[in-house]
């Protein structure tokens, strides 16, 4: 290459550098003695789902559009090459594309580094379990009870992770992919503490802690348990919910059920019927916790997890590790502008729906 090409090559880049939308990156420019510097080497990090352009410096036109990898849309006109993101994948990686720009130089080919950028990682607030908790007893928290949003969870994928208690000595947490299980020290009373982690597709994390208040053993217990429930071929459950009470059923007791974390349930006369995202089987798991209230005012809380059709109803697991595949379908972050989803330990009116139990 003679150093004149070399030099209006040099030039043209920088003449490009000038002029690229926010985030996007320069031009691979030769390198030379008579070539000036030209600006640093930054990749184009297209947003998830959104777009960024790639404009040239007048008096330069794009010519030549280049070639879209999977994943990625690409659209060009003479004063820009707009990059549009379908999703995200971890595995993308970078792409390399070669944009073909016409100019009083002649023809240009410039290569452009691009990657996409992973959206929001997964979020929740620390939340207060309003269930007593027995000083000794094992505890089962519900996802669909914690207000975890996430964009890209895909249920064997991310991974739910949980750390050492505060105070260390007042219990041991684990995770079961749908729960976090929370075993006290008996003999100890008091709040505790259990950090909690999701950890989304792409490896970003969201953190947040449950906080529990634990008491002594109560001379008449009431609780509700943790089940796991298979869904019709078309997608629908039914669920009594007289039947989630433990020891036994209590009659007048009240049934509360939050929203599910992806398809629609409604209680009503003591039983929750449940729908599938749009009707359909589901590809994943689902769940929502239910709270049941006895008429002296005792809470207790249970959830119900459902699966794929086929399977057969058991209670939801309480053995576990410190993070474990994510088994349920988070939901995503509410759009801009819109409420946030409501949270089940906020104002718990809008959260459940409440079906009495005559037990």
């Amino acid at each position: 290459m003679s150093g004149f090409v070399r030099f209006c090559t040099a030039l043209a880049g920088a003449l490009l550098a000038g002029c690229l939308g926010a985030g996007a990156a320069v031009a691979d420019t030769p390198s030379g003695d008579d070539a000036p510097a030209g600006p640093p080497q930054e990749a184009v990090a297209v947003p998830y789902l959104g777009e960024t352009e790639i404009t040239p410096a007048s008096p330069w036109r794009v010519a030549r559009c280049p070639d879209a990898p999977a994943g990625l849309l690409v659209a060009c006109r003479p004063d820009r090459v707009t990059l549009t993101a379908e999703g995200f994948d971890p595995a993308w990686g970078e792409h390399t594309l070669t944009v073909g720009l016409d100019g009083p130089l002649g023809a240009l080919d410039v290569a452009y580094r691009v990657l996409l950028a992973p959206p929001e990682p997964p979020a929740a607030e620390t939340v207060l379990w309003d269930a007593p908790v027995a000083s000794g007893a094992q505890v089962l928290i519900p996802l669909a009870a914690l207000g975890v949003t996430c964009t890209i969870c895909t249920p064997g994928e991310a991974r739910l992770e949980v750390g050492v208690a505060e105070p260390e000595s007042a219990a041991v947490a684990t995770a079961t992919g749908s729960h976090v299980a929370v075993r006290t020290t008996p003999g100890f009373t008091g709040d505790l503490a259990v950090p909690v982690r999701v950890v989304d597709d792409a490896g970003q994390a969201g953190g947040f802690s449950i906080v529990l208040r634990v008491g002594p053993v109560p001379a008449e217990p009431f609780g509700a348990l943790h089940v796991l429930v298979p869904v019709e071929a078309d997608g629908s459950a039914s669920i009594d919910l007289a039947a989630l009470a433990w020891p036994e059923p209590l009659p007048g007791a009240i049934a509360e059920c939050s929203a599910a974390l992806a398809g629609v349930v409604a209680c009503a006369g003591g039983v929750a019927t449940y729908t599938a995202p749009e009707g359909d089987a589901l590809a994943g798991s689902d769940q929502f916790a239910v709270r049941l209230v006895a008429p002296d005012g005792r809470i207790a809380r249970g959830s119900v997890t459902l699966e794929p059709a086929g399977t057969a109803p058991a209670l939801a697991p309480v053995a576990g590790g410190t993070s474990a595949p994510l088994r349920v379908l988070l939901p995503a972050p509410p759009e801009e502008g819109a409420a946030p989803a409501a949270s089940v330990f906020g104002d718990l009116a809008p959260a459940f729906t409440r079906s009495g139990l005559t037990g």
